[in-house]
């Protein structure tokens, strides 16, 4: 883990003679006659020497210290890594604010269409106890259909009755459409009038004389439509014989023999008018429920329904999304922790190696400098011709400030991480649980499942 750019730099007794210009000094000291015989402290020459090899020294200990603040970053991220697992034990906290946050909104909106959907499910047991209705809805599962097929109708109806209509007329097709559409539109009003009727006539608050009645008018309408239609039958053949007298002469013939007409014609118009009008009546009944007021207050509740079902999508969506983003975090912050951790695990060994190559660095720079002072004197001695300083002989002493590796804190903090990666498989577990009672909780207290 020591950074290689940052090996230490070595000095040979070549280049550090080179450099203080060792042998040029000794001899120009020597002819000179310095240091005086007298003299007790170092000359310019020796300081040098001594002060060079401090500099190297402290050119050491940065490498040293640049480490140091390789492996401080790296207890910081261990150190860091230890608070993130430790911060699992309130990650449920995060996710209560988020869920309350992101969907707070939605849920009182939910609390709101709950209220309804209790209100119509309330009003659809009542309707059902009051009417004793056991059976489900019979509306048309199909409506649009049964659309269709009326408007179908009336578009054949019409189409039919023009061509008849055309024949005796002397606006031909544009005078048959007017009168046919009028016919059918009787027809569709009539049809609609008879399935009320008969809609009311199931509702079981009434009496039999009630029914007897509505039974009766349906029969009335009946019977009346069908004289209708033999009476356009009737005007059908009136037009053919004279258009202008065409009405008097209808109302006098269907008077006469209200059901003999005189064209075949005439009697296909009346049965497919008729026709017509039952398949209208069926259709129309087939699409609500025959008890009056059942498909309204059903359909009301279904919707409601609908709509509380569909906001419980959402907010389970946005349960889940916000679900998804806590385990993520969980997911990244193990990745994290596991890489700081296979990163410090030749930390203590890396600066063992530090350790051992920088004592040996100093060592040899002591080692160089009195050997380098040592040299100097000896040649100095050498070529003067004064005795030499009597400091000469003495021990040269090389003074400097060495680097202490403490090992100590970085254990602490290894083994705290350790600690914590070994807690982690429980604490993300226990996390998890709190999240989910915390879901179970929020949505006891705000919304409720459909019933």
């Amino acid at each position: 883990m020591v950074n290689d750019r940052n090996e230490f730099n070595v000095i040979s007794n070549s280049e550090i003679e080179k450099i203080l210009r060792i042998t040029s000094a000794a001899k120009q000291a020597a002819m000179e006659e310095k240091p005086k015989s007298d003299a007790t402290s170092l000359d310019e020459t020796e300081r040098s020497i001594i002060s060079y090899c401090q500099r190297q020294v402290q050119l050491a200990n940065d490498v040293v210290y640049n480490q140091f603040a390789v492996f401080k970053k790296l207890m910081t991220k261990a150190t860091m890594a230890v608070s993130k697992i430790e911060n699992l034990k309130f990650i449920h906290e995060t996710f209560k604010d988020k869920y309350q946050y992101d969907i707070g909104k939605s849920v009182q909106e939910a609390n709101i269409i709950k209220n309804e959907l209790d209100l119509a499910k309330k009003d659809l047991y009542s309707f059902k106890q009051d009417n004793k209705i056991v059976r489900q809805e019979q509306s048309s599962t199909k409506p649009l259909l049964n659309w269709a097929i009326v408007f179908a109708i009336v578009f054949s109806e019409s189409i039919l009755n023009a061509s008849f209509f055309a024949k005796g007329s002397e606006l031909g097709l544009l005078g048959g459409i007017i009168q046919a559409f009028v016919i059918v539109m009787i027809n569709v009003l009539v049809a609609n009038l008879v399935v009320l009727i008969i809609r009311r006539r199931n509702i079981i608050t009434i009496s039999s004389i009630e029914k007897v009645g509505y039974t009766i008018l349906s029969a009335i309408l009946v019977g009346t439509l069908a004289c209708f239609h033999f009476l356009v039958g009737h005007y059908r053949d009136a037009l053919r014989i004279d258009f202008d007298n065409a009405y008097a002469f209808s109302v006098l013939n269907f008077t006469a023999n209200p059901f003999v007409l005189i064209d075949f014609e005439s009697y296909i118009l009346v049965l497919m008018g008729f026709l017509f009008f039952i398949v209208l009546v069926i259709d129309l009944y087939k699409l609500k429920d025959p008890y009056p007021g059942y498909a309204e207050i059903q359909h009301k509740y279904d919707k409601i329904k609908t709509q509380y079902e569909d906001l419980n999508f959402m907010l389970l969506d946005e349960e889940n999304e916000i679900s998804t983003q806590i385990n993520k975090k969980i997911d990244l912050m193990k990745e994290e922790v596991h890489a700081v951790y296979e990163e410090i695990q030749g930390l203590q060994i890396a600066k063992q190696q530090l350790e051992n190559k920088y004592l040996e660095h100093i060592a040899y720079i002591k080692s160089l400098a009195i050997s380098t002072v040592e040299s100097y004197r000896s040649m100095n001695t050498d070529m003067r011709t004064t005795p030499k300083p009597k400091y000469f002989g003495t021990p040269i002493e090389f003074n400097y400030t060495a680097v202490e590796f403490i090992y100590m804190d970085d254990r602490e903090k290894i083994v705290s991480l350790e600690t914590a990666i070994n807690h982690l498989p429980a604490l993300e577990l226990e996390a998890k649980r709190n999240i989910e009672k915390i879901k179970k909780d929020l949505k006891a207290s705000s919304y409720g499942e459909i019933a």
